[in-house]
């Protein structure tokens, strides 16, 4: 009598599906009267006379049986080894096993979880009414932690969309508005307005209003003085007003109001070029006002 045996480890306390796959092949085999066998499993007998071209019905069929073991133990989880065991007075039936499944099965509790820390059988009554609210506390952390993160990734959805729609509205318009004054309005190159005041130098300002410093400067491809303003980055003024004050400027025209003769909108750059006007302004004027230490003639 020829035994097979194959050990498969386990944990004791659960109940196990043992499917065993078998096929036998037309190798000579078949010829034998003694291709019986039985399987065993944990030394027990789980089936006697077993016949592979019975089952299947004929020769290079695979076909699979199915065994319900429970595995009791003292110890839920502890390690042990399942036996699972052929015996025929052949030695050819090793050939038929193709392969052993085992599937876990739950224990008495429906559940297929191992217990990874085992508590004292006996727990005083105060000690579970303390892991019971350290739980529930838990779980509720939990619940505030997630709302509260759900909460903010709505909010910086809903804001990032505002400003994105923002933005584009910002844009469009800025493109139209563009697009209008550049037909009334000269554009002045970045490089030319740098070297008009030796880039931005502090020697050229003349004035500092809410918008910037102004600057006197000299340009080249127009030969005549100009007073450049440029936007500062500290100022509360922006892109709207920027644009708004030339649209407006480039369509009044008029003997006494200062005139724009263009802009320059390069490299993040917002400048105003006015007209440059010696003799300073109405406010210098009428409040006898001294630029450069030089007093200026009241208006007569």
């Amino acid at each position: 009598m020829y035994n097979f045996t194959w050990k498969l480890p386990i944990e004791l306390g659960f109940g196990y599906l043992v499917r065993l796959h078998f096929c036998e092949l037309d190798d000579g085999m078949a010829k034998s009267e003694q291709r019986e066998f039985s399987v065993l499993i944990n030394d027990h007998v789980a089936e006697t006379q077993a016949d592979v071209i019975r089952w299947s019905g004929g020769y290079g069929i695979p076909v699979y049986r199915d065994y319900v073991v429970k595995m009791n133990g003292d110890k839920e989880g502890s390690k042990h080894d399942m036996l699972v065991a052929l015996q025929s007075v052949n030695e050819l039936v090793l050939g038929l096993l193709n392969g052993i499944e085992i599937f876990k099965l739950c224990n008495l509790d429906n559940s297929l979880a191992t217990p990874n820390t085992k508590f004292p059988k006996r727990v005083s009554t105060s000690w579970n009414l303390r892991i019971k609210k350290a739980f529930l506390a838990f779980g509720k952390s939990n619940v505030i932690v997630t709302g509260m993160t759900i909460l903010i990734v709505i909010v910086n959805v809903v804001v990032y969309n505002l400003r994105k729609t923002k933005e584009e509205k910002f844009h469009l318009e800025k493109d139209t508005q563009a697009a209008r004054i550049e037909s009334s309005s000269r554009r002045f190159a970045l490089a030319e307005i740098k070297l008009a005041t030796q880039n931005f130098s502090d020697a050229f300002v003349i004035g500092r209003d809410g918008f910037g410093k102004v600057y006197k400067g000299f340009m080249q491809s127009i030969s005549e003085d100009v007073a450049i303003k440029r936007l500062s980055l500290y100022s509360r003024q922006g892109a709207r007003e920027f644009w708004t004050e030339i649209e407006t400027l480039s369509k009044l025209r008029h003997v006494h109001l200062v005139f724009l003769l263009g802009y320059c909108n390069e490299d993040q750059e917002m400048i105003l070029v006015y007209e440059y006007m010696p003799c300073g302004t109405l406010a210098d004027n009428l409040y006898k006002m001294s630029r450069k230490g030089k007093g200026i003639a009241p208006l007569c």
